[in-house]
């Protein structure tokens, strides 16, 4: 039987660290280079490599990082003014810190609050013992450990966490409500997004005669973060979205009603802009909500590509792959902005950031608008000849070495690593790069350094599996 895939992840970081912004020690104020986090906070050098290798979500806000592990850990640094990464007593958290169980203890206050209700709805009906007992051991199961970190997202100044499929927690700035109208907290809170109504369970148990679980319908598929906003996707089709951009809203409730512009369409990326949100549906089309009643439909949308805490709407048409378009939400601007991308080798993934254009081809090379000068990559305004240059951060010339940016370019050139995530901030940028390899290949690797070892005749053997078509 093959054996199950394996992957390990490194973390490079850059820009400003005044609050511990990018997970490096306080004596370091800035880094112009990208740089490999190393340490996590009251942990050894080895136990951090550990950590590290298993990041499987990550996310940035303003200034400040969260990333949950494979073995359901979080983890989170850089500016706390708003308590954003749900740690109190603290507005800034040089090198990562642990809070997982913080999330643990909110859990079971999460449990105590539903189990109150239970309680007030069991008094309102007449349930049977066995619908009771049902239900109470059914709560219990659900909120009785962290089972899985499913999403972790971050806007401007606010955090969310995604525990066990479909529960939320949020801690931060709650100003504009994107804690769906949850005030402010110290640390990660439980939302209720959509609360249960168990009376309405428990009547319906009792007339079909079916033990419904009411705590496994709704699946979270989707998280995004705007600036001041969350919007959550549950089973690909139903959006509950919070904060300052609520088009659509119903009244009394956190759901958009999409059901005209979505059909029997199912919900595969969706995101946040300063003026909406954007969803990109299974029948390929591209819906952005903008305010009551305004909508744009993209239609032969071939790939969507969004950005976090931006106002950017990226995406290429089916016709025309090696065509970027930009759509634009002025009032002034009629049509949509369109660079070739013909100098970049695909397939490439766009990601707008706050303040700049990440883009990653065939998984390894790394283009940004942002100061790193290297050899440029045009990209051209077909309508007006306007040349956009993108510098190359990793590119085919790109130097290799065993430090800094020089590092991250070696593991993705020569080591089989691809990119997994990159994202930036107000002020930083980070890359999460992976490598990717099965259990046999782990096993081979580690007998033949063994046996390198002992004899002392083979040097810096490695078996790697190469994996660029991550996008």
């Amino acid at each position: 039987m093959k054996g199950q895939n394996r992957y390990k992840t490194r973390l490079f970081t850059k820009g400003a660290n005044g609050d511990g912004n990018i997970g490096f020690p306080s004596d370091i104020s800035s880094t112009i280079e990208f740089k490999e986090v190393t340490l996590i906070q009251n942990h050894t050098l080895e136990e951090s490599k550990q950590i590290l290798e298993m990041i499987e979500h990550i996310a940035s806000g303003r200034s400040s990082i969260i990333f949950s592990t494979r073995n359901n850990r979080v983890f989170v640094c850089g500016l706390n003014n708003y308590n954003q990464v749900g740690v109190a007593n603290t507005e800034s958290i040089f090198l990562f810190k642990s809070i997982e169980h913080l999330l643990v203890d909110q859990l079971e206050r999460a449990r105590v609050m539903e189990e109150m209700e239970l309680t007030q709805a069991l008094k309102l009906t007449n349930c049977s013992s066995h619908t009771e007992s049902f239900l109470r051991e059914r709560l219990y199961k659900k909120f009785e450990k962290v089972k899985s970190i499913d999403f972790v997202e971050m806007g401007w100044f606010h955090s969310i966490v995604v525990i066990n499929k479909n529960i939320v927690m949020g801690s931060g700035h709650s100003y504009f409500g994107q804690l769906y109208d949850h005030g402010f907290s110290e640390m990660h809170q439980y939302l209720r997004v959509v609360p249960y109504d168990y009376v309405s369970v428990i009547n319906e148990i009792e007339d079909s005669g079916k033990l419904i679980d009411p705590f496994r319908q709704d699946k979270i598929t989707h998280l995004s973060c705007g600036t001041f906003s969350t919007t959550i996707v549950m089973n690909d089709t139903k959006v509950y979205s919070c904060g300052e951009i609520t088009p659509f809203k119903k009244e009394l409730s956190f759901e958009l009603d999409i059901q005209p512009f979505l059909g029997n369409d199912k919900i595969l990326q969706v995101f946040h802009l300063d003026t909406g949100i954007a969803f990109y549906t299974s029948s390929e089309c591209f819906i952005m909500l903008e305010k009551p009643d305004i909508y744009t439909r993209i239609e032969n949308v071939a790939k969507l590509v969004g950005g976090h805490l931006s106002n950017d709407t990226y995406y290429v048409l089916k016709d025309s792959p090696n065509t970027l378009r930009r759509w634009v939400s002025t009032p002034s601007t009629d049509e949509p902005l369109s660079y070739s991308l013909s100098n970049i080798p695909s397939p490439f993934h766009f990601v707008p950031g706050y303040y700049h254009i990440l883009c990653i081809s065939q998984g390894k090379y790394i283009y940004t608008d942002a100061s790193f000068l290297d050899e440029g990559v045009g990209v051209v305004d077909e309508e007006e000849d306007f040349e956009l240059t993108l510098s190359t951060l990793v590119g085919p010339k790109s130097q290799i070495g065993d430090k800094d940016t020089k590092l991250l370019t070696r593991l993705l050139l020569k080591e089989g690593y691809c990119v997994k995530k990159i994202s930036s901030g107000s002020d930083f940028s980070f890359v999460l790069v992976y490598h990717e390899s099965s259990k046999e290949q782990e096993e081979m690797k580690n007998k033949l350094h063994n046996q390198s070892s002992r004899r002392n005749s083979f040097i810096d053997m490695s078996i790697v599996c190469l994996d660029f078509q991550l996008y």
